[in-house]
């Protein structure tokens, strides 16, 4: 096909050739990310970067989950340890180790996992909702379930997991001192 600018213009056919376009499925993009032995996934919509693993600031008096503060180009994020708030107290940093920087109430939060994995999209079919019994502690921090590959995976709630540290009044105003 040629323009009125005699410029060849590339352009694709969607869905069949007898002109049918495909049903519109519905999808959602997750971050696979390795705490200790075990594959999650974030959802891509709250993610709003991935840094290499730094030197953080200490906080005196803060949760053990809590590693410290870091200044990200001006902006102070709390930085949390999501191998230890699920109950691995001897995770050493690797060098595949990175810190997820996700968007909670208006805020950055930043999350330690020990490596991340893959970048997929999964049909909304994919995706368990199961409902979790909230006093359950191995599901405290996971919302749903996610059939990738033949190998189930939780997805993590980034809510639960601010609220598993901080009390519920407390977690919007902590957030808007940071």
């Amino acid at each position: 096909m040629i323009d009125a600018d005699n410029k060849r213009t590339l352009f694709a056919i969607q869905g069949d050739l007898d002109g049918e376009k495909p049903e519109a499925v519905d999808t959602e993009q997750f971050l696979g990310v390795i705490v200790g032995p075990e594959d999650f996934f974030i959802p891509v919509a709250i993610v709003r970067e991935i840094i290499m693993l730094q030197k953080l600031t200490y906080v005196p008096l803060s949760d053990k989950h809590v590693e410290g503060v870091l200044n990200l180009r001006g902006t102070v994020l709390p930085i949390l340890n999501l191998s230890k708030l699920m109950g691995n107290m001897r995770s050493e940093a690797s060098s595949a180790a990175r810190i997820v920087i996700a968007a909670h109430l208006n805020h950055m939060v930043g999350l330690i996992v020990d490596g991340v994995s893959v970048v997929s999209t999964l049909a909304a079919d994919a995706i368990d909702h199961q409902a979790f019994m909230e006093n359950d502690k191995s599901f405290r921090l996971v919302s749903r379930i996610a059939n990738y590959d033949g190998k189930l995976r939780g997805i993590l709630d980034l809510n639960r997991i601010v609220q598993s540290i901080m009390p519920q009044e407390s977690v919007q105003t902590s957030l808007e001192t940071v």
